[in-house]
């Protein structure tokens, strides 16, 4: 088996693109899209940009005058005109596959369509973070190594479940925050590329404004080990900065943008009476360890990854990473600050999804902790099995996001969780539990012949 596994990764460690389209070939397999409200702008807009080069949704009053929308309001008008409510980056990123399809394929624009096109567009985003974590660990610990942990990330986290399956802001965050990590790590080597890596912290937080906090860290981090480069440092920030707020000034006269009003809407949607919340060890513990949105409950192997920032903080001495201590106890600063945030956020569960959405930006750079612990896991046979058995389980409880849910429909049955967040405690109807017992969801793309793709009809 293990020399199996052993030509598996050299096959991929050598065809780096051959290991991209094995992932979104993988992220592609239940063809369904697997979206909410909150993706449907994303989807639509670049079909916007791309017929009427703009960013308004006039096009679509089905989707603007729908119920859920007056609900939720994840379109809104301003202006005189329908704008998302969300940052539009995701959006910004799928369009050379939306243009491709559209424009030169000659795909019919319908809901299918649009679907489809989202899906893939996400899967080829999130299979794009996976290549990256694979290239920033190659840096750090041996290749065969790098491609495990890679793969552990591509298919044990909420990268399959949640960012490859829509255009949630998640995917892109994920690709950019290891772009800046892979850049910062870049820069102790060579001071120039750490301004490459501001590009992609800005465009992080254009991308979703939660990351914020830890992108203030890493900037920290920055100025502290490269403040010759203050100059140079600053341009992206500025030049993102100014585009960002100046989006969010002229469409809803707010720096915040669309969230704005997004947050008003959270006391109805919700049921919570505030928008933070002083409960923080229900937020905390409820991030890690509820059975239905407990980041160690979907994906059990980040204890060892948990193991790891211990490690790192506790053995000064660790071999091939002197030059990196300082780099990566900020990312461990970076990576709480997200934690605690959503811990003293009311709604720390994310609404109707699965698993621990909120969290999902950080996994890749929770992934990158492996390498601290690795040789050890793999010096104890128990440890050994433990870890395997706990990365096997990580696989299967997404399996199950991408194949299964909403199965069961438990987020809104018996009661809205929204409204009974005691449910998210409950053991014995867990949602990962309720799932299984549901069954498979059938792909959408069974119900329709491929013809349709370019039926004009």
């Amino acid at each position: 088996m293990s020399k199996i596994l052993d030509q598996i990764s050299n096959f991929f460690c050598q065809r780096k693109i051959y290991f991209f389209i094995f992932i979104v070939v993988v992220y592609n397999l239940n063809l369904r899209e697997i979206g909410a409200g909150d993706t449907t702008p994303a989807k639509y807009l670049p079909v916007s940009i791309i017929k009427e080069f703009n960013l308004n949704l006039d096009e679509f009053p089905l989707i603007y005058k729908s119920l859920i929308n007056r609900d939720y309001a994840f379109i809104q008008y301003s202006k005189g005109h329908y704008y998302s409510s969300y940052p539009i980056m995701a959006g910004i990123l799928a369009l050379p596959i939306y243009f491709f399809s559209i424009s030169l394929l000659g795909f019919t624009i319908n809901t299918m369509n649009i679907d489809i096109l989202s899906k893939i567009s996400a899967s080829f985003i999130a299979a794009l973070s996976v290549l990256i974590l694979f290239i920033t660990l190659k840096r750090l610990t041996d290749e065969k190594i790098a491609f495990y942990i890679s793969l552990i990330y591509a298919f044990g986290t909420s990268t399959w479940s949640i960012s490859s399956q829509s255009l949630w802001q998640h995917g892109p965050s994920e690709l950019f925050l290891i772009l800046a990590f892979y850049y910062m790590l870049r820069g102790l080597e060579k001071d120039k590329y750490v301004v490459y890596s501001t590009l992609f912290l800005s465009l992080s937080v254009a991308t979703r404004l939660t990351n914020t906090l830890p992108v203030l860290i890493f900037f920290i981090y920055i100025i502290q080990k490269h403040r010759i480069q203050l100059l140079k440092i600053m341009i992206f920030p500025v030049v993102v900065g100014t585009l960002l707020f100046s989006y969010n000034l002229y469409f809803f006269n707010t720096l915040t943008g669309g969230n704005a009003k997004l947050w008003e809407l959270t006391r109805t949607t919700t049921g919570v009476t505030e928008f933070w919340s002083f409960n923080f060890l229900e937020g905390f513990l409820g991030l890690l360890i509820s059975p239905s949105r407990g980041l160690l409950i979907y994906s059990p192997f980040f204890i060892f990854s948990f193991i790891g920032i211990l490690i790192i903080f506790k053995d000064k001495k660790l071999p091939n990473f002197q030059n990196g201590y300082l780099l990566f106890r900020y990312t461990v600063l970076s990576i709480s600050s997200i934690i605690f945030l959503y811990s003293f956020y009311a709604v720390w569960w994310g609404g109707y999804t699965f698993g621990p959405r909120y969290l999902t930006d950080i996994v890749p750079l929770l992934c990158i902790f492996l390498i601290f612990i690795w040789d050890r896991i793999f010096k104890s046979k128990i440890i050994t099995i433990l870890f395997l058995y706990l990365v096997i389980f990580s696989i299967f409880v997404h399996f199950i996001g991408a194949f299964y849910y909403p199965s069961g429909s438990w987020n809104s049955s018996p009661k809205p969780v929204n409204f009974n967040r005691e449910r998210l405690w409950d053991w014995k109807d867990s949602q990962i539990l309720r799932c299984v017992k549901s069954g498979f969801t059938v792909p959408w793309l069974a119900k329709y012949s491929f013809w349709l793709i370019f039926d004009e009809s």
